[in-house]
């Protein structure tokens, strides 16, 4: 997957220009993260909050994560457990554009 690809073609979505700052932080980083498309994914909940940040809690990450599925960008799985956020990032749609 060539992600620098991948990110250029998602700067120019609908979703890229209404996200906020956090969301799209969020976004890069589960890129960052991936495998690939469709490829199910994990991260240590521990490093996600060094990443986002303090003010991070799990109010504010269950409305990053709703806005991100809400343009299909990602499907993200939030652990009760607190230890590790699952996600699939998906292919950018045109609709999206």
């Amino acid at each position: 997957m060539d992600k620098l690809k991948f990110l250029k073609r998602f700067e120019d979505t609908k979703a890229y220009r209404q996200l906020s700052s956090e969301e799209l932080k969020l976004y890069i980083f589960l890129l960052m993260c991936a495998d690939g498309i469709e490829i199910k994914g994990a991260i240590d909940s521990r490093l996600l909050r060094k990443i986002m940040g303090r003010k991070l809690n799990l109010d504010n990450l269950k409305m990053i994560a709703s806005n991100l599925e809400r343009y299909g960008l990602v499907d993200i799985v939030i652990p009760e457990d607190g230890k590790e956020l699952c996600f699939i990032l998906h292919e950018i749609k045109d609709e999206s554009v």
